[in-house]
């Protein structure tokens, strides 16, 4: 069973990602795609266009580290939802 370390790297290779760690811009990722995100997390990668992302990951560091656990929401039918792996 592949780690989310592992399915991090392999989504890596592919996608276009965007690190979020400003105030504002969690101000506005809370605002646009993630209203009902706690105020703990500190920044976010964006996987794909920001406008309408196919998977945010959001953690409780402001700078993470490769091996920080994050929470990561993919959009379903329109709404950003928690997935497990």
């Amino acid at each position: 069973m592949a780690t989310q370390l592992q399915l991090l790297r392999e989504r890596l290779k592919y996608q276009m990602l965007s690190l979020i760690n400003s105030k504002e811009d969690m101000k506005w990722l809370r605002d646009v795609h993630l209203p009902k995100l706690e105020t703990k997390y500190s920044s976010a990668i964006i996987e794909g266009n920001e406008d309408s992302p196919d998977a945010i990951i959001v953690y409780e560091r402001a700078n993470p580290l490769m091996v920080d656990l994050g929470v990561r929401y993919e959009d379903l039918q329109g709404f950003y939802e928690i997935v497990e792996d």
